[in-house]
């Protein structure tokens, strides 16, 4: 079987030859390094646009200076992006950090008054289907690895993670109810169009990339606005025939018990212990096989050097075993840089014991 194949073959209940290990193409080190891992077997997931965006009667303003210098990952100067409409104006404000990651350090929504801009926002926003650049992709990875079709995140992350940040949540959430839940009708109605094209589209995989972390989450609001928008979305999407996964990177002991009543297909970006809280053996007992676990090797051992990378590696494929609906990778940033002196040995040493005890179905006392 060549990546794609055993990859497919993972997600689906399949059986693969063995166990498929991707990295985020993103993280790959370039060079001859990347070329080295790809050649002893690492896969790459890339992940690609199926629809186009356009925004109708909203102008946005920059600082361009600090653009240039944010998408190069030099940026001292923050970027400040400013959105204008008929109703008013709205602002963002972005900072990379080390590893090039923009992270917001202003939100859209500062005060109630800005809830009526970022509806207007939304609803003359347009979305229409473009599967060129996915095929793009799709047909220059060939069969070294998957191309998952990006689609936006839940309403509940997108309002926390872009829009209006945690602190503000909490506090609307408290204090303005009515006007939070409108936003969010407002966003899922809008998402409902995003879902429809990538159910259409010639993508095999659909990814929603929730970030889902318990911590901050919580139980409460998992139930009451994930699992309701997870389930309606993944029924789109099987009608089609499509695997839909989740990005689920963060500490997932508290949603342990609520995870299976979605409908998901994949619990993708599951990171276990040390960095993830949750043991992937305990995940297995719990969801048995219900979905596929695509899981990120927690990058700290990478840290640790080659022993330690070869040592947690065993562990979690005796936890995994006999290997079924199972895919290891890469999914985080490793020490924020993609060409620290760690990756390549880490990756490395992954790939040397997938090769000697990866095989299906997994035998490891």
């Amino acid at each position: 079987m060549n990546v794609k194949e055993r990859t497919l073959a993972a997600l689906r209940g399949e059986e693969p030859d063995m166990i498929p290990f991707l990295i985020y193409s993103s993280i790959l080190p370039r060079g001859s390094v990347g070329r080295k891992l790809r050649n002893m077997g690492l896969g790459l997931c890339v992940h690609a646009p199926v629809y186009e965006v356009d925004t109708h009667n909203v102008r946005v303003e920059e600082n361009a200076r600090a653009v240039l210098v944010l998408l190069e990952g030099l940026s001292k100067k923050p970027l400040h992006r400013v959105y204008r409409t008929p109703v008013g104006d709205v602002s963002i404000t972005l900072r990379t950090d080390i590893s090039q990651i923009p992270w917001t350090r202003e939100y859209l929504i500062k005060d109630l008054s800005d809830y009526e801009v970022i509806t207007y926002i939304i609803e003359n926003t347009e979305f229409y289907p473009d599967y060129e650049a996915f095929l793009s992709v799709e047909r220059n990875l060939g069969e070294d690895g998957v191309v998952p079709a990006i689609v936006e995140r839940s309403p509940l992350q997108k309002l926390t993670l872009e829009i209006m940040g945690y602190r503000r949540f909490s506090i609307d959430l408290y204090r303005h109810p009515k006007e939070l839940e409108d936003l969010l009708r407002v966003i899922e109605k809008k998402e409902d169009e995003i879902y429809r094209i990538a159910a259409e589209s010639p993508a095999e995989i659909i990814w929603c990339p929730d970030n889902i972390d318990g911590a901050t989450i919580g139980p409460k609001l998992f139930e009451k606005y994930c699992i309701p928008f997870y389930n309606r979305m993944a029924r789109l999407l099987h009608k089609r025939g499509k695997i839909f996964e989740v990005h689920m990177d963060g500490r997932l002991k508290c949603l342990r018990d609520l995870i299976p009543k979605t409908e998901i297909d994949v619990v993708e970006a599951f990171t276990p212990p040390p960095m993830g809280d949750l043991p992937l053996a305990e995940a297995r007992a719990t969801w048995g096989e219900k979905y596929a676990i695509w899981m990120n090797f927690p990058g700290s051992v990478f840290m640790l050097g080659e022993k330690a990378v070869r040592k947690r590696a065993l562990e979690l494929l005796r936890e995994a075993a006999p290997g079924n609906r199972f895919v290891m990778g890469v999914t985080e940033d490793i020490a924020g840089d993609t060409m620290n002196p760690y990756m390549e040995g880490g990756l490395k040493a992954v790939l040397e014991v997938l090769r000697e005890y990866g095989h299906y179905p997994i035998r490891l006392s």
